[in-house]
């Protein structure tokens, strides 16, 4: 019955003989590159590291596992260079804008 099915399909795959290559690539090609774009960004996103953050070359990786964690999951914020972390109200952490992975 699989088998069955998988012949079936392959007939809606294999190209037919009254299309041009307009059509050949309307329905053929341009969904295979979709998905095939589609995979590599999910497996970026999800497989890999989704999110860069900056630290000091002095960090173990231990503590630089523990900041992306938790740059991942809190709200991103901007902080000068002499300004300590402490000292920011919570209503001075927010900063809105959108966020592209490129």
């Amino acid at each position: 019955m699989m088998i069955e099915t998988f012949v079936a399909m392959s007939r809606y795959l294999s190209p037919r003989q009254d299309d041009d290559w307009s059509d050949r690539m309307h329905y053929l090609i341009t969904p295979n590159l979709l998905l095939a774009f589609s995979v590599l960004i999910s497996f970026k996103q999800f497989g890999g590291r989704p999110i860069e953050c900056m630290f000091p070359n002095k960090f173990p990786s231990s503590w630089e596992q523990y900041a992306e964690n938790y740059c991942w999951s809190q709200d991103t914020y901007f902080v000068e260079p002499h300004q300590h972390v402490e000292l920011l109200k919570p209503e001075e952490r927010l900063l809105f804008y959108l966020i592209f992975n490129i």
